[in-house]
């Protein structure tokens, strides 16, 4: 994500998680769009209480659920001194009842035997219980650091350091769990853009809990283009998935410094060999999954389309994986969201999230069809997951229907019983 939303829950003093029975719910309640969503709950414990979060601007929000032990919820963001600007950690946040309740803190800012943190936090959970969260460690945005928690977010230890290259300028980093190379491991993979602006992953095998049971992480590597050739255009914005048997496939997009266009390649590299012993993986050529994606500036009134230095940011085809490895009907099932334009140039502000299925590994994509069920207004920044104990799917994203000048953003959701065959009716979450 690079985009900086209008909208309250991420701008001002807290994020607000919205905990949607998204994925528990049954099948005859959601095909008689019996959804039911919760109110908004202020993660924010200092927020009335004086404290350190107080009027400090949160952002760039990350959540995961402890996959072995669900009431278990860590939240990340973000956070700036307001006055200043400057690096002051990472905003974090943990409920031990299922969301009910939050206790917040300051996080990566110094202590804890960890790196500082100052942006791009990005988090997951394994089956064994162990929470996992990457970020930025410097304004320079130097390193990528991964830190694990095995106490559901008290203390983190620090798990790696990664850079592709030496020097700045990296960026985007996304961590993903999944299945290991055997049945009874698991797998951690992260993704980021190197300061070559390349795009690379490094994963390791995980045969148990905590930092000892993580394995050496795979040399990073460069995802190639179509031809077998390193990018010579940039690339950027990221995210990664981990299917059936450990395989990965990470997607990206090009067209980053083009305003206002949606002809932006939305592409895909599959693995084709990971051998964790050797810390080794390769990766196929780039697979072109579409050709309409947002391109990398796209101006929408809902984003504030200029950084603190006045850089040209905006919306993007904000691609996003998510790879069905339940063992039900879909398994198998790679499911890629992204965000195109639907309006011709001099009507701005007419966005769609829509989806794409393969059914090889990434190596073909079909039947590009709409999530968001919006006939006016941006949708955009969609993100997709699967609930891997049933193979449903559920997506989500931010959307301007409700204002007529669509500057204010509301976040809704969708949800697929039948592995991405079609999507219900979609939902006001918050």
């Amino acid at each position: 994500m690079h985009t900086s939303v209008r909208c309250t829950s991420l701008r001002f003093t807290a994020i607000l998680v919205a905990l949607v029975g998204a994925l528990a719910f049954s099948a005859a309640a959601a095909n008689a769009q019996q959804i039911t969503v919760g109110t908004d709950v202020n993660t924010n414990s200092k927020n009335n209480a004086g404290g350190a979060f107080v009027m400090r601007p949160q952002f760039e929000p990350t959540i995961s659920i402890n996959q072995k032990n669900p009431l278990n919820i860590v939240a990340y963001s973000i956070t700036f001194a307001p006055a200043t600007n400057t690096d002051n950690g990472l905003y974090k946040a943990v409920s031990n009842d299922g969301g009910k309740t939050w206790t917040s803190s300051l996080f990566a800012n110094g202590g804890g035997g960890i790196p500082g943190g100052f942006a791009d936090p990005t988090s997951a959970s394994d089956g064994f219980g162990d929470q996992f969260v990457a970020y930025m460690d410097t304004r320079a945005n130097t390193n990528v650091v991964l830190a694990e928690s095995t106490d559901g977010g008290q203390t983190y230890n620090q798990v790696g350091t990664f850079t592709g290259v030496s020097g700045t300028g990296n960026d985007q980093p996304t961590v993903v769990t999944g299945p290991g190379p055997t049945k009874t491991s698991s797998s951690v993979w992260l993704t980021w853009r190197n300061s070559s602006n390349q795009i690379v992953a490094s994963g390791a095998m995980i045969s148990g809990a905590g930092a000892a049971n993580v394995g050496n992480f795979t040399k990073p590597v460069a995802m190639l283009d179509p031809s077998g050739n390193a990018f010579t255009q940039g690339i950027n914005y990221g995210d990664i998935a981990v299917g059936p048997g450990g395989s990965v496939a990470v997607t990206y997009q090009n067209n980053l410094a083009s305003k206002n266009t949606t002809n932006s390649n939305v592409y895909v590299n599959a693995s084709t060999a990971i051998d964790y012993v050797k810390q080794s993986a390769s990766f196929g050529n780039a697979v072109i999954a579409t050709s309409n994606g947002l391109s990398g500036s796209y101006s929408l009134s809902a984003v504030l389309n200029k950084d603190s230095t006045n850089n040209d940011q905006g919306a993007d085809a904000e691609a996003g994986l998510a790879w069905d490895h339940s063992g039900g009907a879909s398994n198998g099932n790679l499911y890629l969201v992204y965000t195109v334009a639907t309006a011709l140039p001099g009507q701005p502000n007419q966005t769609q999230v829509r989806y794409l299925t393969s059914k090889d590994g990434g190596q073909t994509w079909v039947n590009s069809r709409a999530i968001s069920a919006a006939v006016s207004g941006s949708s955009f920044e969609p993100r997709i997951a699967v609930d891997q104990t049933t193979g449903n799917l559920a997506s989500s994203w931010y959307d301007t229907r409700a204002d007529a000048t669509f500057a204010t953003t509301q976040f809704f959701a969708d949800l697929s019983l039948n592995g991405g065959t079609s999507f219900g009716n979609d939902f006001l979450v918050s």
